[in-house]
């Protein structure tokens, strides 16, 4: 478990004056250790001022059977998510998949235009998406 004990450090700004330090507490010293400090949300390293991380959904893998994306499996990562793609290679159609599975509607008439244009498109009558 790491814990960040952090008497002179009060706040991010804090971090700037000269001489100002914390100490980050482990059961074994190791760059492993040190990485998971940083990774693991209930001892991730955080000032003590900060609230505790609340408990929310996470996306593990989202799937596509028919359509344009027919066979593609998707897993997250449970840190960060980036999509990179040229024009035509699925970015659009990951996020409004997402929005199709979650049922959530979208916000405005231009949003609106460009998930329906996915659904019935891309997607097209048939194909199952499944997000886990």
């Amino acid at each position: 478990m790491a814990i960040i004990n952090a008497q002179d450090v009060n706040s991010p700004e804090d971090l700037r004056r000269p001489g100002s330090s914390c100490f980050i507490k482990m059961s074994q010293v190791s760059v492993e250790a040190l990485r998971q400090a940083f990774l693991d949300p209930d001892s991730r390293i955080r000032l003590s001022s900060d609230p505790p991380p609340e408990p929310h959904a996470e996306f593990l893998s989202l799937t596509w059977e028919g359509g344009f994306l027919d066979g593609t499996l998707l897993h997250f990562n449970p840190n960060l998510n980036v999509l990179v793609g040229g024009r035509g290679t699925g970015k659009s159609t990951v996020i409004e998949s997402l929005r199709y599975v979650l049922a959530l509607e979208a916000l405005g008439e231009e949003a609106r235009n460009a998930h329906d244009g996915v659904v019935r498109q891309v997607l097209r009558s048939g194909t199952k998406v499944s997000c886990w």
